[in-house]
């Protein structure tokens, strides 16, 4: 009987592995179509989400606007992160042009394509990984608190996103490596 408890464990541990690496050539893909490195967009998930495609976190920022409201969003749905990247809600409408239900922001390839975009807008805004990822957490007023010399959460965040990039083999030189 415990050969089989083994067997199960064994299978349900590379079903989870497979999982994860179709995953992370999901975000691979992303991050090569929008132009950034595939360690930032994986170094964000790791961090964002653990790899979990349903994760949502709520946080209440107000009502959308009557165009959101039409396409299905809700007060509950505007200011809430959603699924790998944990995309905001408002994120996705305004700065990127998404226009689905918001639901839509769990599928793999939709998140961490808009996702990327988001990093790579940021990146050509801000010109550095650290400076990106305090902004991707804690927006452009995090960044100004950054540079003067002020307390912000979002930096704490950054750094656990450069560690997970090592984890993926990146190295932060101020800038994302450049894809093969």
């Amino acid at each position: 009987m415990a050969g089989v408890v083994i067997v199960l464990v064994a299978a349900g541990r590379h079903q989870k592995e497979s999982r994860k690496m179709a995953l992370a050539r999901t975000a691979r893909d992303s991050a090569r179509a929008e132009g950034v490195s595939a360690d930032l967009v994986e170094g964000v998930i790791t961090v964002e989400s653990a790899w979990d495609p349903r994760a949502y976190h709520y946080d209440y920022t107000g009502d959308p606007p009557p165009e959101a409201r039409a396409a299905g969003w809700g007060a509950e749905d505007w200011g809430s992160s959603w699924g790998l990247m944990q995309l905001e809600g408002v994120t996705a409408w305004e700065a990127l042009g998404y226009r689905g239900h918001p639901q839509g922001l769990w599928a793999v390839e939709i998140n961490t394509r808009l996702g990327a975009r988001y990093l790579k807008t940021l990146m050509t805004r801000y010109g550095d990984v650290l400076d990106t990822l305090i902004a991707y957490n804690g927006g452009g007023a995090a960044v100004a608190d950054y540079h003067a010399g002020k307390h912000t959460p979002a930096l704490a965040y950054a750094r656990k996103v450069l560690r997970a990039m090592a984890h993926w083999g990146g190295q932060y030189a101020g800038k994302p490596q450049e894809e093969e």
